[in-house]
């Protein structure tokens, strides 16, 4: 993330490693799949009851933070990258004044949003009209799966409209539940959650972007990941993990 040369291996899932930067704390899973592979991966392969069920978790979670930023009365286009079935898209058009769209390379997943929710949605950021821009662009729980976060966030930055909002979501990998299952923490998925942030290094890559500050910081902790936490303590380590 900082370009510096020195990454210690911090974790070993077999046969990937995950790296720490000694100079920023950065976190990040070596080797990762090439460009192709991963487009792959998610456009054939990122589909699934459990996916579905976790996504819908998630996108009312993510709904209700949309609500405590936006103004009661907010108008206009927003963006969801990374929308997965269009859960959260979905809901926001049904119960506010937005107009909401997504994007979702997995082909199984975008077909559900436009023809089960009605959820127009595009299959790449390359397919949205050169010059569009939205009043809010979501990304949540997409950062982590990229492998150039800092091109990534170029490309957001550059569908937001002037005094628009960014929101970006994604795991802390070191809140108190890293910290207490270490490898058993549940969202170590080192073929997918190949970005590791933590919020120092999240505002450092905003930083970097001279369009952008930050307006406002959240935080939410899943009940699972504090009841694993609690028995992994309980159990000296015996239960509450689950390694990949």
């Amino acid at each position: 993330l900082c370009a510096r040369p020195h990454a210690a291996v911090d974790l070993h899932f077999d046969p990937i490693f995950i790296r720490r930067c000694a100079a920023c704390g950065f976190r990040f899973a070596d080797p990762v799949y090439d460009a192709e592979a991963i487009t792959e991966l998610y456009k054939s392969g990122y589909e699934g009851a459990r996916h579905a069920q976790g996504q819908k978790i998630n996108g009312d979670i993510n709904v209700g933070l949309l609500k405590r930023i936006l103004p009661g009365d907010a108008r206009g286009d927003v963006l969801d990258v990374g929308s997965g079935f269009g859960f959260l898209a979905a809901t926001l058009n049904q119960t506010t004044g937005l107009s909401v769209s997504g994007v979702e390379l997995s082909d199984a997943e975008r077909r559900f949003a436009m023809d089960e929710l009605g959820v127009p949605t595009y299959g790449d950021l390359a397919d949205i009209p050169e010059g569009k821009r939205f009043q809010v662009v979501t990304a949540f729980e997409v950062i982590e799966h990229i492998a150039d976060p800092a091109g990534f966030l170029r490309a957001l930055v550059d569908l937001v409209d002037d005094g628009g909002l960014l929101v970006i979501g994604t795991d802390n990998f070191e809140c108190r539940a890293v910290q207490r299952l270490g490898r058993g923490f549940p969202k170590w998925v080192p073929h997918q959650h190949i970005s590791c942030f933590h919020p120092a290094s999240l505002e450092r890559l905003i930083g970097e972007a001279p369009e952008l500050s930050i307006t406002r910081r959240m935080s939410y902790t899943p009940w699972e990941f504090t009841a694993r936490a609690g028995l992994h303590a309980l159990t000296g380590g015996r239960k509450g993990g689950r390694v990949f």
